[in-house]
């Protein structure tokens, strides 16, 4: 899977002190970054284009969104883990479409 191989050379060019410009965030910060970048390049694969999509078509009709009404709903969950799981299927979802086209 080149994806794979695309996040792990990523990260292993972080790795080096002279091309590390994450150095100064926290573990915690590192962390959520590292996710969220690793599941941003993974979108990209297209194996996973209608999983994704269908996640994405969910995601909108389970709160309502259609004609830009309701989007706030994504933003404000009072479960802030699905806040985050919002967040980063919206941002996987528009990498993916970036890629697409």
């Amino acid at each position: 899977m080149q994806e794979s191989f695309h996040a792990s050379e990523l990260f292993r060019i972080l790795d080096t002190e002279e091309t590390n410009f994450l150095s100064n965030l926290s573990s915690d910060q590192f962390k959520v970054l590292r996710k969220r970048v690793i599941g941003l390049i993974l979108a990209t694969d297209m194996a996973k284009h209608m999983t994704d999509g269908g996640a994405l078509k969910n995601l909108c009709e389970t709160n309502e969104i259609k004609e830009g009404k309701n989007v706030g709903k994504l933003f404000t969950p009072t479960d802030p883990k699905a806040n985050n799981a919002n967040q980063q299927l919206i941002l996987e979802s528009v990498m993916h479409s970036c890629d697409v086209s």
